[in-house]
């Protein structure tokens, strides 16, 4: 049984794990397309396979375009796929508005042809040479002609001879804080795309069977157990759970209740989420018996009670930018009861259990890169339902060999483990304390970095004179090239001690970029602007890079200072200012400074 459930989940993580990596056989386009047209070369042809047409698409901002008479004029290229907000769409910080994808296939080959649409945010009508083919929900130009909708969109046609052809999608989202495409479109040849949409659509039936088919058997057989506790009705509860979000992540349950509306699935997807990680904490509890510290308990479920409430009572505008942190914090609480069951090693100890949590925290964290890198991948969603499944599969395991039994033992070792927990959280408040400094200072020069300098910049207005120093190193690639990285840190690291050194306590010191350094005074004017200025034209830096050899190296620096002699309000302006200013410097030879009063 151990050996059977080992073999069935590795194959489950494996064919997950292949799906996310290679699109389980997609190829891109992206290499091939240029200004919104892909030119298909005819050997070999890269739609002799399923491909995802990602890379820069035409796109027609705030307006529904005619799909036939496409204008030449008003459109920007814009990635594909992508939060259409990094365009410059969007309603303040949400993805709202409306637009046109416009993509030109020149070259064509004939024969019959699949085009699949996944994830657009939120409704959208389809166009193959100013034909309508297919839509999801009712893409309007207002909010209120809007009905927005999640779902697949797969489409058909045949070519008789080698031809171009224009794919057009009109896109309306008044619903969701992302905009635009989530998935780039996928062509090929028709039997091959609809292979795609039906491995896509079973994985995702056959993860949902899985936990239905779980949660049935722990009802059946573990419902309580000899000791009177309900840890496998908890279980079963989890799995009916987990198969919800799957349902409503991979689009499932629009595809198979196509009237559902979308802010029920939207909530449920999500609502699931604090929902699965309270039962699951409140499982470990009766099966393990682990207690975690009260000062982790209280607050982990008084933040999963709030975000379960937010998500049932308001939009999700108001909530979706708080699902990595949720995310993050499962991810941290999982590897806390990781820790706890590891250390305890009690009667119901298994390898295999906290190998599957291994495998489960693995699989969010990978999908959550995912996300945050914006990686295209169709297979996403599915990813941490394979780690789900596979937990699940040596849960089952574990009930079958009954592993807990001995529970006078486990409160003993529980006892322990919580002093073993406050080591590990002072060891955590010690490390924190460590990245909290990282955050904010740069490692090499041990100034502050350009996370620091950003929320200087939305303190409160400066008031008196303020300077602003930009300063750029001279040549500083030459040393890199010539005397090796290396040596270009140590030039920074004498640099920024150099400016430590003449510059006061109270002054701001920021590494911004390779070899850019910016410097925030305040309470000074023109006439102590100027001093520093020459202080730091007289850097210079000469070290032998071989004593043998006598081979030196020297640099120079570039300077541009903006004041505000009466203050600002707007700090980031005085930084462009200086900025405009250092540019001049360089223009005018280097090795000098420019000066801008406010």
């Amino acid at each position: 049984m151990r050996s059977l459930v080992v073999v069935l989940g590795i194959l489950l993580i494996l064919l997950g794990l292949v799906g996310v990596f290679t699109n389980i056989g997609l190829t891109h386009a992206s290499p091939h397309i240029e200004n919104g047209v892909l030119t298909v070369e005819k050997t070999p042809s890269p739609l002799d396979r399923p491909t995802m047409l990602d890379g820069l698409w035409r796109f027609y901002p705030n307006s529904h375009i005619d799909p036939i008479d496409i204008p030449e004029v008003g459109f920007i290229p814009i990635k594909v796929p992508e939060d259409w907000r990094k365009a410059g769409m969007g309603n303040g910080q949400t993805g709202f508005g409306i637009g046109s994808y416009v993509l030109r296939l020149e070259n064509i080959p004939p024969g019959q042809y699949g085009l699949l649409l996944d994830t657009i945010y939120t409704s959208y009508d389809l166009f193959i040479e100013g034909q309508f083919v297919g839509n999801c929900g009712n893409p309007g130009s207002q909010a209120q002609e809007t009905l927005a909708s999640f779902g697949d969109t797969l489409v058909n046609f045949s070519l008789n001879k080698t031809m171009s052809l224009t794919i057009v999608i009109h896109v309306s989202n008044f619903y969701h804080p992302v905009g635009g495409m989530g998935v780039a479109p996928i062509i090929g040849p028709a039997e091959q795309v609809i292979r795609f949409f039906i491995l896509k659509i079973g994985l995702s039936i056959a993860l949902v069977a899985l936990f239905l088919s779980g949660s049935f058997m722990f009802l059946l057989f573990y419902g309580r157990s000899e000791d009177g506790s309900n840890e496998g009705g908890l279980f079963a509860l989890l799995c009916i759970t987990l198969s919800l979000k799957l349902a409503a992540s991979n689009s499932l349950l629009t595809w198979l209740l196509p009237s559902i509306p979308i802010w029920l699935v939207s909530k449920i997807e999500y609502g699931t989420i604090p929902v699965a990680a309270a039962i699951f904490l409140l499982y470990s509890q009766k099966a393990f018996k682990i207690r975690l510290p009260k000062y982790f308990e209280i607050p982990f479920f008084g933040i999963m009670g709030i975000y379960t409430a937010v998500v049932t009572i308001f939009p999700i505008i108001y909530y979706q930018q708080y699902i990595s942190i949720i995310t993050i914090g499962v991810i941290i609480g999982l590897l806390v009861w990781i820790i706890l069951f590891v250390t305890h090693k009690g009667p119901s100890f298994s390898y295999l259990v906290v190998f599957g949590a291994c495998v489960l925290v693995c699989t969010m964290v990978l999908q959550q890169i995912y996300y945050d890198q914006g990686i295209p991948n169709v297979f996403l969603n599915q990813i941490v339902g394979m780690g789900m499944g596979f937990f699940m599969l040596v849960h089952a395991h574990a009930f079958s060999e009954r592993f807990i039994r001995a529970e006078h033992d486990i409160h003993i070792l529980t006892r322990e483990l919580e002093t073993k927990v406050e080591e590990r959280t002072k060891q955590l408040h010690e490390l924190n304390e460590q990245l909290s400094w990282r955050a904010s200072h740069d490692p090499l020069t041990e100034v502050y970095n350009r996370n620091m300098l950003v929320q200087v910049m939305k303190e409160e207005p400066l008031d008196g004179p303020v300077s602003v120093f930009f300063i750029d190193l001279d040549n500083f690639k030459y040393i890199n090239d010539t005397y090796s990285h290396e040596h270009g840190d140590q030039v920074l690291k004498e640099f920024a001690s150099y400016i430590k050194r003449i510059c006061r306590s109270t002054d701001g010191i920021f590494r911004v970029g390779g070899d850019e350094f910016i410097i925030i005074l305040r309470d000074t004017g023109s006439k102590g602007a100027e001093a520093l200025a020459k202080r730091l034209l007289a850097f210079t830096c000469l070290q032998s890079t071989d004593s043998a050899a006598e081979d030196y190296c020297q640099i120079t620096c570039s300077v541009g200072i903006a004041i505000a002699k009466d203050g600002v309000e707007n700090l980031d302006s005085l930084v462009r200012l200086a900025d405009r200013a250092l540019l001049i410097s360089k223009k005018q030879g280097k090795n000098r400074y420019t000066m801008h009063l406010v």
